[in-house]
């Protein structure tokens, strides 16, 4: 008996030791440096993408300026907001640019024109799937409630859709599904009032080929 459950003992000991060990997926980070021109008083920005655990870069770029950097819950895909360059300015005068970033894909960086012109965008949420993107946008006033027009953008395509205009919570209910909590939106202002709020989310799906 004794015998028996040292030789079990082992075995056990053998399985525990070949079981195989699966490597993580490696997350990033990024470091931001401001570069301000004395001359023109104009300011650019350098990004760079490194892998968190090795400090080993993946890329370097420049850009005008950013904001609202967000990353997706495993911290391999990145957006955040830049500004248009000289060049691009009134080209682009309403339109948002974007740099998004996905772990062994290139860096994107877009213009997008949401169907309604306001003066910020923010809140960034990325799909499971990290094949869309979520945000909001609003007007002087807006920030202050906490609300704002949402909108849905297809990282690939960069196509981008109204969901819903006055919005205050959203969040992903999968990777083509999208839980969002709206306000009244009543005679040109926004309204937090109790009475004007729904009681439960709404559900909004994803059209096909979007």
């Amino acid at each position: 008996m004794i015998l028996h459950k040292f030789l079990l003992g082992m075995l056990m000991l053998v399985i525990i030791a070949v079981r195989p060990v699966w490597a993580e997926k490696p997350t990033y980070a990024m470091d931001v440096q401001e570069h301000l021109n004395r001359k023109t008083s104009t300011s650019t920005c350098t990004q760079r993408i490194y892998e968190r655990r090795t400090g080993k870069s993946i890329w370097l770029r420049h850009f005008p300026g950013y904001g609202n950097i967000t990353w997706s819950k495993d911290h391999r895909a990145v957006v955040f907001e830049t500004g248009p360059s000289e060049q691009e300015r009134r080209r682009h005068l309403f339109d948002i640019k974007l740099v998004t970033w996905e772990a062994g894909g290139c860096v994107q960086a877009f213009f997008t024109r949401p169907p309604v012109h306001d003066d910020y965008t923010e809140n960034f949420f990325w799909s499971p799937d990290k094949k869309h993107l979520l945000f909001r946008t609003g007007s002087s006033g807006a920030s202050d409630r906490d609300l704002g027009h949402l909108y849905c953008l297809n990282v690939l395509t960069h196509r981008v859709l109204l969901v819903n205009t006055a919005t205050r919570r959203v969040q992903w209910a999968g990777n083509r599904r999208v839980k969002y909590w709206p306000i009244n939106f009543a005679h040109g202002s926004y309204s937090s009032s109790e009475p004007y709020e729904y009681s439960k989310p709404r559900l909004w799906h994803l059209p096909d080929g979007f």
